[in-house]
């Protein structure tokens, strides 16, 4: 069996879009708690240099998707990390819900965010 040249992250999408016309599409579901690691999944495809062709959300998924897409590239992640300090700093906007703000600040905090 030869061997095959081990590719980048980058190479290896672009040669999936390049075949059949693949495309690199984001999925972020609902649940407030997994909205903060959302973010953690985009900032890893975004150092990769990996940006999705669509982007898709329910929920939480949607605001984060919204953002995304919503942003230049280049303005994106820095968008994302900004909603989630604030989620994480501020008393949510959501009254008589504390319990679902302290696991969306909880879950943010958990986030490694520069």
């Amino acid at each position: 069996m030869p061997n095959k040249k081990k590719l980048t992250s980058l190479e290896a999408v672009n040669e999936i879009r390049n075949k059949d016309n693949g495309q690199v599409v984001l999925v972020l579901q609902g649940g407030g708690a997994l909205g903060a690691y959302q973010g953690g999944v985009y900032q890893a495809l975004h150092e990769a240099r990996v940006e999705p062709d669509w982007i898709i959300g329910t929920s939480i998924g949607a605001i984060n998707a919204s953002l995304i897409a919503g942003n230049k590239v280049g303005d994106r992640l820095s968008r994302v990390q900004e909603f989630w300090r604030r989620v994480e700093r501020s008393v949510l906007w959501i009254p008589g819900a504390p319990e679902v703000a302290d696991a969306l600040s909880t879950c943010a905090q958990r986030v490694r965010i520069p």
